[in-house]
């Protein structure tokens, strides 16, 4: 347990750097760093959905509690990776980044959904 809080807790020093990257470098045009951050943010937020829902499980918080933190994590991860999308429509590469966005999210939202069920119905 003690490996996974410090594995969760270092991703999410990672994501927040991450966020305030993509968020100071929109005014710029570094089409290879925004593609570089998008998916960087996707993976991460994959992960991250992954550690929190394990520690989730493994703790004694409420589902109500769980489901609140990690839609406000989720939401701003959502946010940014939607800005550095829009910055992205410019690139030649958009197609690709979509299909990227799309399978990440889905991913991410069918992560939380087993947990989220697992937890209700363990």
């Amino acid at each position: 347990m003690n490996l996974l809080l410090i594995a969760h807790i270092g991703g999410a020093i990672a994501i927040s750097f991450a966020i305030f990257v993509s968020l100071w470098s929109l005014p710029k045009s570094k089409q290879t760093l925004h593609k570089q951050l998008f998916v960087s943010l996707g993976i991460g937020s994959m992960i991250q959905t992954i550690t929190g829902s394990l520690l989730a499980v493994s703790s004694e918080g409420t589902i109500a509690s769980y489901c609140a933190k990690m839609g406000l994590y989720l939401s701003a991860i959502f946010v940014t990776e939607l800005l550095l999308l829009r910055k992205l429509q410019d690139s030649s590469s958009l197609e690709s980044t979509k299909r990227l966005f799309v399978y990440i999210t889905i991913n991410t939202v069918l992560v939380f959904v087993t947990v989220v069920s697992l937890t209700y119905y363990a």
